[in-house]
């Protein structure tokens, strides 16, 4: 949230100004009146745009913020932080940008450095997206190798088989074979004694 970050910030420690690089120290009551600024920004922006406080509403609870027509409202009337990414939507909604919506030089500040930190932010999700990419690619190519393994011994077991199974049908053939010349001798034998 914009202009509350700034307040929490001074009332925590007073008389350091959140934007750093501005010199100057703002007081609680002009960061109050940047949130005015902002929220009078808000309904110029929504009024040239023909939406009403409801509609706009619900152009923003489209865009995965749940807003209501008392948000729309106390946001005009300067009694609710917008988030960043709110205000983000509200550009899009109203095809401008931030910067329009939040016009104080305090806040531009404070916009430029939340920028700054949320492409920080973005940029160390992305090394560690890529190294959670990496960890998952190594336990692939483990379980690819232990898969693979496996099936070179089912395959290996698979042979075996066939080779166990081919050398029990050749005995098989053979003790066949052995009975039909023991049944001709004896029938041979036989056909002799009489």
């Amino acid at each position: 949230m914009i202009f509350a970050y700034n307040l929490l910030l001074l009332k925590r420690h007073p008389g350091v100004h959140p934007v750093h690089s501005l010199s100057v120290s703002l007081s609680e009551s002009v960061l109050k009146a940047q949130l005015r600024e902002y929220g009078e920004a808000l309904r110029l922006q929504r009024t040239a745009a023909g939406l009403t406080q409801a509609q706009l509403a619900e152009s923003m609870s489209e865009r995965g913020h749940p807003w209501h027509g008392s948000t729309v409202s106390k946001s005009e009337s300067g009694d609710r932080d917008p988030s960043l990414l709110e205000l983000y939507t509200l550009a899009g909604i109203f095809q401008t940008s931030v910067s329009s919506l939040v016009r104080a030089e305090a806040s531009k500040a404070w916009l430029r450095r939340e920028r700054e930190l949320l492409i920080s932010d973005l940029e160390e999700d992305i090394e560690q997206a890529k190294a959670e990419a990496a960890d998952r690619e190594r336990e692939l190519s483990a379980i690819t190798e232990r898969e693979t393994e496996a099936i070179k011994q089912a395959r290996e077991r698979v042979a075996w088989m066939e080779e166990a199974i081919a050398r029990h049908r050749s005995l098989i053939e053979s003790e066949d074979a052995v009975s039909e010349t023991e049944v001709r001798h004896t029938k041979g034998t036989d056909a002799e004694d009489r």
